[in-house]
């Protein structure tokens, strides 16, 4: 949510607005209005891990390197996200990747990795970020399309497309945002 959004929201909150009345003006939560009225700012730790498991999902809770772990059989309790360049504290997408703890454990041994794995681990990273992206922005373009042709409401788009309505209209709001900023540019 943007700075904009959120003091105008807090300007309201002022006016008298309950949480639950500005949740459904800003389409989210009464606890997250009321948060961000309060000025609570989440633990680093919870922003890490919630870094952290989108990268899991994006990598598909597989190993990427898996030149440690061939034939081995990987839980989830064996899978770590490894920083590529060694800095625990650049926490871009870009510079994330999911490893077992058995190919983790081979990069800190060394407390190097060879310059082509990674550049060839960057590529892949971005490679599948741009597919991923892809995937969503086609999905958000035909949830604007089915609202706009046949009229659907969110639940129905969403029964459609395997999702709640909250994410069906967030979807919406979304591709609109992004074909208006296109439009702009």
């Amino acid at each position: 949510m943007e700075e904009i959004q959120k003091q105008k929201m807090k300007q309201l909150r002022e006016t008298g607005l309950s949480y639950g009345a500005l949740g459904k003006m800003f389409r989210i939560s009464r606890a997250r209005v009321h948060q961000i009225c309060s000025g609570y700012i989440p633990h680093p730790s919870y922003t890490i891990k919630k870094v952290y498991k989108f990268i899991m999902v994006r990598d598909n809770f597989e190993c990427q390197w898996k030149e440690k772990c061939k034939n081995k059989k990987i839980e989830m309790r064996d899978l770590v996200v490894h920083h590529i360049d060694f800095n625990n504290n650049n926490n871009s997408s870009d510079n994330l990747i999911t490893l077992c703890r058995f190919c983790h454990s081979g990069f800190h041994s060394t407390n190097h990795i060879d310059s082509k794995i990674e550049e060839r681990m960057k590529k892949g990273v971005i490679e599948r970020g741009k597919e991923k992206a892809k995937k969503f922005i086609d999905r958000n373009k035909k949830i604007v399309e089915l609202r706009k042709k046949e009229k659907l409401t969110f639940n129905e788009i969403g029964k459609r497309f395997g999702i709640c309505d909250q994410s069906a209209s967030d979807a919406y709001h979304k591709e609109k945002q992004r074909s208006n900023n296109n439009i702009n540019n």
